[in-house]
């Protein structure tokens, strides 16, 4: 996920899915912060910034980055049990949408955006477990 410069610790990257190497870029944490249902930062463990919506827009296909934490409920992230064997899901409290990956893709490199959160059951792009 590093920006144009190979940055990884840029403000404003665009945070993409990759194969699992162990790499710290591509470990994050849950930071609870309190509150109702939602109240987690997703940190990353390298760059220590937070998962963001960026620009808090709360529009589909909006993508996500890394930012600086700070107040904006636009990186307040709630975990949703949906009771699917996939996984659960994480929704943004601004947006109240899911973080989904872009078009489905199952590919290097595909960025990660909100959108509408689709029937639980069938939407493997909504999805994540934790390791």
């Amino acid at each position: 996920m590093p920006g144009a410069s190979g940055n990884f610790f840029l403000a404003g990257n665009r945070i993409q899915q990759r194969t699992c190497d162990g790499s710290p870029q591509q470990q994050w944490f849950l930071e609870d912060i309190g509150g109702n249902f939602f109240h987690y930062h997703l940190v990353n463990r390298m760059t220590l910034q937070c998962l963001d919506d960026m620009d808090g827009r709360t529009t589909d296909r909006n993508p996500v980055q890394q930012w600086t934490c700070n107040g904006s409920t636009s990186m307040v992230w709630g975990l949703a049990d949906v009771g699917n064997p996939l996984g659960d899901q994480i929704i943004n409290e601004r947006a109240l949408v899911c973080l989904d990956v872009s078009d489905g893709s199952l590919q290097d490199g595909a960025r990660l955006q909100i959108y509408n959160c689709f029937d639980s059951q069938g939407n493997i792009a909504q999805h994540y477990t934790m390791r």
